[in-house]
Order: structure tokens, then C-alpha cells, then sequence
């Protein structure tokens, strides 16, 4: 008698659970739902970002692809600093147990950012992050690509980059970050194309640049082993 008791128990506990992730799946498929996993995404954007983030609309689904619409992240002057007209993305859900977030086929279309030069000679984009502490998550971006990008910085000698097209990786961990990339633009100020290709790693020891190869116009540049200070 008790071992049936305890059996329709456990299986009362199953079906309940089976029931509460269908139910979650069926909402997360609903306008309602993905409006209210986009408040949750503009909440904790917030706490990585010093200026408002938003986002228009989510589309898909998180068992194939999902996609962000109108993204605009603000810097601290309250002006739009990044905006990025689609975003789309896979994400491997097994991974996450494991602290582990893996992104497949990251596409970022019509993207602009505005940057200019600070009273102190700095960037604005280098105050567009608030300081945050470590992580223990791993983020892997198996393929990434930027179509349609615009890069505009205001300064005494103004830049403006067009027809910016990028493709690359990123693996980063707490301590060490390793990135990829292949770049192709148009610099409007001197009608020249720009193409780079590089990769880098960050890690406690510092920042190290194995290889980049840079050419604008006709103009080529080769760096190995490279280390900024």
C-alpha cells in the first residue's frame, strides 16, 4: 500500500513537472512571454552597461533561433552610443549546467556606433561599461558575423567607416579571452577600402596579438607577436 502511494506520488511529481516545462515552453512562444523574457534582458544589460539598454521586439524560439530587433544601448550621456537593427543567435542549451554558454551563428546586422573624443582625451566607448566582478561563466561565439555596419567618431578630425562586414570567434573564459576576426570597410575620408585580419589573446599575463595583417588601399601592414602596453 505504501509503495503505491509513494508511486502515484512520484509519478503525480513527474507529470507535474512535464506539465510546468511544457507550460514554460508553450509561453516562451508567446508575444507575452518573449516580452517579458526582454524585460529580463534589458534588466540585467543594465547592470553591464552605464547607459539605458533597449530592446524593440524578440522573435523565435530558444530551442532554434532567437532574434533581437532595435537594439540600442546608450552611453552615459543618455545618447544612443551602439544600435544594432537585428540580432540573431542559436544557443546550445546543454551547455548551461556547466556554466558554459555556447552561441552558434551569431548575426548582427545594421549595426552603428557612435563614438567621440572626451575632455580627457579618451573614448566615449571606453566608459560604456560598468565595472563588474569576475564570472565564472564561459562564453563561447562559435561563428560571429557584423553586416551592414557604420562606425562614426566625432572628433577634431572626424572618421567615418561604411560598409563595415566582420567575421570571427570568440572563446571567453573568467581569466583569459581568445577572439578572432577577419574585417572588411570603406574609410569615407579617404576613399580607401580597409581590410584586417588578426587575432588576440587576453589573459593575466597581459594582452598578446599573435598575428594581425592590415591594408588600406594599397598600403599593407604584417605584425607578429605584438604585446600593447
Amino acid at each position: 500500500m505504501l509503495r503505491r502511494v509513494i508511486k502515484r506520488f512520484v509519478i503525480g511529481l513527474l507529470l507535474l513537472g512535464i506539465v510546468a516545462v511544457i507550460g514554460t515552453v508553450i509561453f516562451l512562444h508567446t508575444d507575452t512571454g518573449r516580452g517579458v523574457v526582454r524585460d529580463q534582458i534589458q534588466s540585467s544589460l543594465a547592470e553591464t552597461f552605464a547607459g539605458e539598454v533597449h530592446v524593440g521586439k524578440l522573435e523565435g524560439s530558444p530551442f532554434g533561433t532567437y532574434v533581437a530587433r532595435d537594439i540600442v544601448i546608450d552611453g552615459p550621456d543618455g545618447k544612443p552610443a551602439i544600435q544594432i537593427g537585428k540580432l540573431s543567435l542559436e544557443l546550445e542549451l546543454s551547455g548551461l549546467i556547466d556554466h558554459k554558454a555556447v552561441l552558434d551563428h551569431v548575426v548582427v546586422e545594421d549595426v552603428v556606433v557612435h563614438a567621440k573624443r572626451m575632455a580627457d582625451g579618451s573614448l566615449s566607448l571606453a566608459h560604456l561599461l560598468r565595472p563588474t566582478p569576475p564570472t565564472a561563466w564561459n562564453v563561447v561565439i562559435s561563428s560571429l558575423a557584423i553586416k551592414r555596419g557604420r562606425f562614426e567618431l566625432e572628433d577634431q578630425q572626424p572618421i567615418h567607416l561604411t560598409d563595415i562586414e566582420v567575421t570571427g570567434g570568440i572563446d571567453y573564459k573568467a581569466d583569459a579571452l581568445h577572439a578572432s576576426a577577419t574585417l572588411s570597410a570603406t574609410w569615407q575620408e579617404r576613399g580607401v577600402p580597409l581590410h584586417v585580419v588578426l587575432s588576440l589573446d587576453n589573459t593575466p599575463d597581459g594582452l598578446t596579438i599573435p598575428a594581425v595583417v592590415a591594408s588600406a588601399g594599397e598600403v599593407t601592414l604584417i605584425v607578429e607577436s605584438a604585446r600593447p602596453t
